[in-house]
């Protein structure tokens, strides 16, 4: 039996393919597979083909040596052997940050790194310290001596990343505020603000202060610098095997754009296509927010860009029929007009529906999908969202 069945309505596919390498078509590879899921009679107009990023990134050859960062950061932001130089807010993350500062700490060897750590978690819920809500204004490290083990590995960020620097080189200067002005306490020559979703709200509020201030974005964004960059920065980075961070992927747009094309010219199927990165999930064990990444989707072809997802709340209209003494095929046929009707945010048929970004939930879904316990499936195809 080719397709799915009728009684099947929103789906999504994980489909499967070999190691993706730098130099690797991606395109080509993507439909070389779905010549094989339209061949099934499982592709169709409509259909989004969710790609991650880490595969974009990977095929782009989009890898930094810590050198090259470290040598970036003398280069264009004169710090060496001698400075200090501050990260405002890190994330705590052995694959997201901690290759980043080991960079950090390369660039300054023989000098000072200053982390300033929010508490008592980091900006995405990672635990950093019990400390005293009350506390004054800027806690050190020695006076709480160790910070709070993560809930799921066990590991004590906070000493981790002071071991890190040290055996980097540099030397660590570690304290705890939750103002990002108190950094000027300890005279920096150049503040990176580490955290992702509010990094330009940091920013803006400590410039004109004594000192140089970047976000993580104005790093490694340089394309005239070499072939590994990204309009991201280092912002999505990610570890890489050896002293390699594998940067988020550049032109996820163009990208989208170009298969959207290929698809309908090779397969003739008028389908949407993006590129996605963590999904929006909020683990409700550990209270911790999974988006890493800047965004959820670092490119989108112009059919999902914009778009929220709207639609009527299913069972709150059959309530409502069955109220009025309907039969259950009645309810069908009214239910039926009702899927052909244009739903606005905010209308009788929406109540009790959250409007939200179409390409937050495609994202969410396809990372939850294939994400962190990846089993070789980098492209998801959801059918019947749109």
């Amino acid at each position: 039996m080719k397709g799915l069945p009728h009684y099947v309505g929103l789906s999504a596919l994980a489909l499967r393919f070999g190691p993706i390498l730098p130099g690797t078509d991606l395109a080509r590879e993507i439909l070389t597979r779905l010549r094989e899921v339209e061949a099934d009679g499982l592709l169709s107009d409509l259909d989004v083909i969710c790609v991650t990023e880490a595969a974009l990134a990977r095929a782009q050859g989009n890898f930094l040596t810590l050198a090259e960062i470290a040598e970036e950061l003398g280069e264009r932001f004169g710090v060496g052997p001698q400075s200090r130089m501050a990260v405002v807010f890190p994330l705590m993350s052995r694959n997201r940050f901690a290759p980043v500062l080991r960079a950090f700490a390369r660039a300054v060897r023989g000098g000072t790194l200053i982390l300033q750590l929010s508490y008592p978690t980091d900006h995405v819920g990672n635990p950093t310290a019990s400390i005293d809500p009350e506390a004054r204004r800027i806690v050190l490290f020695e006076e709480v001596r160790q910070g709070t083990k993560h809930p799921v590995t066990g590991i004590d960020y906070v000493s981790f990343y002071r071991d890190l620097v040290a055996q980097e080189g540099a030397r660590p200067e570690i304290f705890f505020s939750n103002d990002p002005q108190a950094i000027w306490t300890f005279s920096p020559d150049l503040v990176v603000v580490a955290n992702v979703h509010e990094r330009e709200d940091t920013k803006k509020t400590l410039l004109g202060g004594k000192a140089p201030v970047i976000t993580l974005q104005e790093i490694a964004c340089d394309s005239k610098r070499g072939k590994a960059w990204s309009e991201w920065g280092l912002l999505g980075s990610n570890l890489s095997a050896g002293d390699r961070v594998k940067l988020a992927p550049r032109q996820a747009d163009q990208f989208a754009r170009a298969l959207q094309e290929r698809v309908k010219q090779e397969l003739g199927k008028c389908v949407e296509v993006m590129v996605y990165g963590d999904g929006a999930f909020k683990d409700p064990t550990t209270g911790i927010y999974e988006l890493a990444d800047p965004v959820t989707t670092f490119g989108a072809t112009p059919g999902l860009s914009g778009r929220l997802r709207l639609g009527f709340k299913y069972k709150f209209i059959v309530d409502q029929l069955h109220a009025q003494s309907l039969s259950a095929e009645e309810i069908e046929a009214e239910l039926a007009k009702l899927r052909q009707k244009k739903i606005e945010a905010g209308a009788d048929e929406a109540e009790g529906t959250t409007p939200r970004r179409l390409v937050d939930v495609l994202a969410t879904l396809a990372d939850l999908l294939s994400g962190s316990a990846d089993a070789g499936t980098p492209v998801v195809l959801v059918k019947g969202f749109l």
